[in-house]
């Protein structure tokens, strides 16, 4: 589904109430396009709504323009991780470095950040899904042979056994 197409539908659940519908569109619009800050502010807002001041202060986290709420929600968040810079970046999960982002303010904090983190801290990579899925699906199908042999083992054994009990 279009971007544009799936706002419309995040608009019109806000407008209806259904604000767990409308973060989860938004939250799959963010794994697409994880960079956006339109995105991020929206599911802020909606976080706000739904009385998650921590989740919405993830999202507005790099805002450059901040009002009294945002700023509180922002508290909450850096206290959720202990304000500890390296599990905040983790917890922002922007997975790229912060030339990427596109506000100046974004990659000044996200650049900030990553200093305060210290030398030996490394941006989490993002992970390939279909690698993931390809293991997954190696050990479900050796798991399933290894089942298969196993069955197959107790038939040969029950079938050696009625054979035993005819003679």
């Amino acid at each position: 589904m279009p971007r544009e197409t799936t706002l419309a539908k995040v608009d019109a659940e806000i407008a209806a109430g259904r604000l767990g519908c409308a973060r989860d569109r938004l939250l799959g619009l963010l794994s697409t396009y994880p960079e956006d800050l339109d995105l991020r502010r929206r599911l802020g807002h909606v976080y706000w709504q739904l009385q998650d001041a921590a989740a919405a202060g993830k999202y507005w986290y790099l805002e450059a323009a901040v009002t009294a709420e945002q700023k509180e929600a922002r508290t909450a968040f850096e206290q959720r991780f202990g304000g500890h810079p390296a599990r905040i970046l983790q917890a922002l999960k922007t997975r790229t470095d912060p030339q990427s982002l596109t506000s100046e303010y974004s990659k000044t904090v996200v650049a900030e950040l990553i200093r305060q983190a210290g030398p030996g801290y490394t941006r989490p990579r993002r992970t390939d899904s279909r690698a993931a899925a390809g293991t997954r699906s190696a050990v479900l199908q050796y798991g399933c042979m290894l089942f298969v042999a196993f069955v197959a083992t107790f038939a040969i054994i029950g079938f050696l056994s009625i054979l035993e009990s005819f003679r």
